[in-house]
């Protein structure tokens, strides 16, 4: 998994990098970095972080909906416990049933116990392909039940209560964070189009009235370079808004690179279509 992400991030970084090459050989105006810099890094943010941050982002999602199941798993295992069957067979039980995600890893753990290997092999080998530390704890909790002999089914009731509190807790934090996103994407939306309106009305009537942009010289600082400057100012917060709104949604920077790569792409296709980039 760790070798996908790294082929992933490395393969895009290295297609980026030989576009751009490609557009300096060639002139081209957006994949020239001599000649549009701007434009050019953030193509290259765009190609690099966005393959990377959906392969990220996707992972995550997967694994919260494993997490979201979990107390599912955890409460079968506990009733058929309550019914004398040994957890062997409880888990073996459960590999048939419909648990999402989590389905493949739990029919894994019954195809290794139906091979004979012991109940607490086959959890141990388990519980660590999976990058969720509340998974990884809870399977840790079974192992460490079954090997005791304790009352199995009233541990698994416990803790499938407990990680049901914690997505209760997790969805309330999801729910309140989307407002804060909200709010980052309109007052980005707002900048966006305010420097826009600069850039396409303002900046070229002074460049027509002969008048020095901003107090600058005119000889020394052109129309068009401030264009550019406010344009790389779009780009670095749209970057930064994309940045921080995926953050804020799960935590990762996966998902902060995911949404830095689609709201870059969407800025930079802006930029293009009104002609300011």
């Amino acid at each position: 998994m760790k070798n996908s992400r790294e082929l992933i991030f490395y393969g895009s970084f290295g297609f980026v990098v030989i576009l751009l090459i490609v557009g300096v050989i060639l002139r081209i105006h957006y994949f020239d970095i001599l000649i549009n810099p701007i434009a050019a890094i953030a193509i290259l943010l765009i190609g690099t972080l966005t393959p990377y941050g959906f392969y990220k982002y996707v992972q995550r999602q997967t694994i919260t909906e494993m997490e979201r199941r979990l107390p599912d798993l955890l409460r079968d295992i506990a009733e058929y416990s309550n019914f004398g069957l040994p957890v062997s067979q409880a888990l073996s039980r459960a590999g048939n049933n419909d648990y999402g995600h989590l389905s493949q890893l739990v029919k894994a753990i019954s195809l290794k116990i139906e091979a004979g290997t012991p109940v607490e092999e086959a959890v141990l080998s388990s519980e660590n392909t999976v990058d969720s530390k509340v998974i990884q704890r809870a399977f840790t909790v079974l192992r460490k039940a079954t090997e005791s002999g304790n009352n199995v089914s009233e541990v698994l009731r416990l803790i499938s209560e407990f990680t049901g509190e914690i997505e209760v807790i997790r969805e309330s934090r999801i729910s309140e964070m989307k407002n804060f996103v909200l709010v980052m994407y309109v007052a980005f939306a707002v900048f966006f189009f305010v420097v826009l309106a600069i850039d396409v009305a303002f900046i070229p009537k002074v460049g027509e009235a002969n008048f020095s942009p901003l107090g600058f010289d005119s000889q020394t600082v052109s129309a068009s370079l401030i264009k550019r400057i406010f344009s790389g100012g779009i780009i670095v917060q749209g970057g930064s808004t994309g940045l921080m709104s995926g953050i804020l949604k799960d935590g990762t920077f996966g998902t902060g690179a995911f949404f830095t790569g689609i709201t870059l792409l969407v800025t930079v296709i802006a930029l293009g279509i009104f002609g300011v980039l």
